[in-house]
């Protein structure tokens, strides 16, 4: 894409397009897309449930259906990523 970040790394206006999926996202800002990472530990996401840890992150991190906040909804997507590996 002319005008891109890097599109005259390898020639002039040679073009480079990155292009990622709003969501899921990047709750921990390593750069990885969140669907590209290991599930949290299944106490981890529990305590995210249940209140017990409340920060940001970790929230986002278990908001596996993108609603926007980590709550029941989002136990099922849990279990079939958990088994499906």
């Amino acid at each position: 894409m002319i005008g891109a970040p890097g599109d005259d790394t390898i020639g002039t206006n040679a073009g480079v397009a990155r292009a990622f999926a709003l969501h899921p996202g990047d709750c921990d800002n390593d750069n990885v897309p969140d669907i590209c990472q290991s599930l949290m530990p299944v106490t981890d996401f529990v305590n995210v449930l249940l209140g017990v840890t409340t920060d940001e992150t970790s929230a986002c991190l278990a908001d596996l259906n993108h609603d926007g906040g980590a709550d029941g909804g989002d136990i099922q997507e849990y279990v079939e990523r958990l088994f499906d590996g």
